[in-house]
């Protein structure tokens, strides 16, 4: 649960490595680095396979919906496809999508995370990364597979609780 083997590679991210770097433009244009939160909040990325697919549709207004309680807890969310910019605008103004959707057309950051796949697009996967730069939560999900909000969230608070996060 807590290892993702990257696709193309012989790394293998675990809780407790540091978290790649990464660079991205998200719906509303504006640009996102790791480097810039380091030390002051915690990132949830969630990569995710398509902006119009069905799961990720629930997913992201679950997401939205519980927004508040993300912000609340210190963590920023960042929802991460290969999707283009336009289709993240479309798709956020759809649904009403407030949180950043970084753009990965390149594929890097999905690589650097070990989450494309063979089909070249990401699997739904959550990285939890701490204010030190380390990943402290790793979920892969199965296909058709999405966490609940309350189930990270939750997750969140037992790793504050014990000074993770």
């Amino acid at each position: 649960m807590n290892t993702l083997n990257i696709i193309d590679e012989t790394i293998i991210l675990q809780v407790n490595d540091i978290a790649p770097e990464f660079s991205g433009t998200d719906q509303f244009g504006n640009t996102y680095r790791l480097q810039s939160f380091l030390g002051w909040k915690t990132v949830l990325l969630m990569f995710y396979p398509f902006d119009w697919n069905p799961t990720c549709s629930i997913q992201m207004l679950e997401i939205q919906r519980d927004l508040e309680k993300f912000k609340n807890a210190g963590v920023l969310v960042i929802g991460v496809s290969v999707d283009s910019n336009y289709s993240h605008q479309a798709w956020a103004e759809k649904h009403s999508i407030q949180f950043p959707l970084l753009s990965d057309f390149e594929k890097t950051i999905c690589r650097e995370y070990g989450v494309l796949n063979e089909k070249g697009f990401a699997e739904r996967t959550f990285v939890l990364i701490g204010r030190d730069g380390k990943i402290k939560y790793i979920k892969l999900c199965k296909p058709g597979e999405k966490p609940s909000t309350e189930s990270l969230l939750k997750i969140i608070k037992d790793l504050k609780s014990i000074g993770e996060l």
